[in-house]
């Protein structure tokens, strides 16, 4: 057990605040894992006997229809935690989950998580908040999928992307995090061509700049407007 796991554990989102004891004990339960780029970490419909705390790199939460189409329920980064969902509930993974780029991952058995829950109750209502949180989440993507046109949905997206991955780089902010137009408009639930239209018109209007697949937002509140629909 290294100091640098147990100070990983401490600012993950549903153990910040626990007590140095209670973070060494669950500590003491996990193990770490890299993945590379593009890796599978796991697939929809897998048994859930894991939960993960990125400790490093950013992941992508997708789920498909049956037709293939794939849609992007979220994007990660460290000190989140995922697969824990389905390891409460004890129904198959919800969602298939890939490395964007190299990952290293803390991981925790289903039945040892148990255990520190029931001996640790500020843990579990720490949790909830958390999958609170993600539902109030949830609810804002509906209501925006339902009353945002592709242009409002996407300019929420890149704020949202800022305001997690943006570094100022004087003009304006970079998004640091690389995406393609594919998974964006996947984030978005649109195609490609239609992310890679809107993307060029904003270009055009000197609104955003595209460098080596990143994306550089001029002035930010300007798409928080455009993504209040205005």
């Amino acid at each position: 057990m290294s100091t640098d796991q147990r100070s990983i554990l401490a600012r993950a989102s549903i153990f910040e605040g626990l007590e140095p004891a209670q973070i060494d004990a669950l500590a003491r339960m996990a193990v770490r894992k890299t993945y590379r780029t593009r890796e599978i970490v796991l697939r929809k419909g897998d048994p859930a006997m894991q939960i993960y705390v990125i400790a490093k790199g950013r992941l992508k939460a997708i789920t498909a229809g049956a037709e293939g189409r794939q849609a992007a329920l979220s994007i990660m980064g460290p000190g989140e935690v995922f697969g824990e969902v389905a390891v409460l509930d004890g129904e198959p993974r919800s969602a298939t989950i890939t490395a964007l780029e190299p990952c290293e991952l803390i991981i925790v058995n289903r039945n040892e998580f148990f255990y520190f829950l029931e001996r640790n109750p500020s843990a579990a209502l720490r949790l909830l908040q958390v999958l609170a949180r993600r539902l109030r989440r949830l609810s804002e993507r509906v209501e925006d999928s339902t009353f945002l046109d592709v242009p409002g949905r996407l300019a929420k997206a890149l704020v949202r992307l800022a305001q997690r991955y943006g570094r100022d780089v004087g003009d304006g902010t970079r998004i640091e995090l690389k995406l393609s137009q594919q998974e964006l408009g996947d984030l978005v639930g649109t195609t490609r061509e239609s992310v890679n239209k809107q993307l060029r018109a904003w270009q055009s209007e000197g609104l955003l700049e595209q460098e080596k697949g990143r994306v550089i937002l001029k002035d930010v509140e300007t798409f928080v407007t455009l993504g209040e629909g205005l």
